[in-house]
């Protein structure tokens, strides 16, 4: 929109507020979207192939909790005793958090101009929580050692993180960039 110009056009007939507010749902509509119907067609089919998602075709009885060696937490319990509605939840956190950082590209898209710039910022923002110990891909992984003491600190910390890049560019865009 920026490089054609057809931005301001846009901006000129909907107004800058409508015109981030509807990119910013488009872009987390769109993000959603791809990840929740592409992981829960991998659902759908796990659960057809591997016989409700517990065992194989080539195997004759089902995953046995007692031959876990690990950790045992209240998440785990849980995620062990419902696995479909645990899959259920994560696709659903999995795909809220695409959405999300979909409308931080776009933020960042519409107040930077610069693709490269714009890819490198979404991606190491998206990529330095992974980094730390707690890291964030343990909001995105069920039947894991972790409890919630461990995952909600970390979602929120994200949450927050991504948000107040949304914020900041939305403010940079409105508040210094002139149509």
């Amino acid at each position: 929109d920026y490089i054609t110009g057809y931005k301001n056009i846009l901006i000129c007939k909907m107004g800058k507020n409508k015109y981030i507010l509807q990119k910013m749902k488009s872009a987390f509509i769109v993000s959603f979207t791809i990840v929740f119907v592409g992981l829960g067609l991998n659902l759908i089919l796990s659960q057809v192939v591997f016989n409700g998602g517990t065992n194989t075709p080539f195997d004759a009885e089902p995953l046995k909790y007692d031959s876990f060696v690990m950790v045992e937490t209240f998440l785990f319990e849980i995620s062990y005793t419902h696995p479909l509605t645990t899959n259920i939840v994560y696709i659903l956190i999995t795909a809220i958090f695409a959405g999300v950082l979909g409308m931080m590209g776009a933020a960042l898209a519409i107040s930077i101009h610069e693709r490269k710039m714009v890819y490198a910022l979404t991606f190491a923002i998206w990529f330095i929580p992974i980094l730390f110990k707690n890291s964030s891909m343990h909001i995105f992984q069920p039947f894991m050692e972790y409890g919630f003491n461990v995952v909600v600190p970390v979602a929120i910390w994200c949450i927050v993180l991504y948000i107040l890049v949304i914020i900041t560019a939305i403010i940079w865009e409105k508040k210094i960039v002139e149509v």
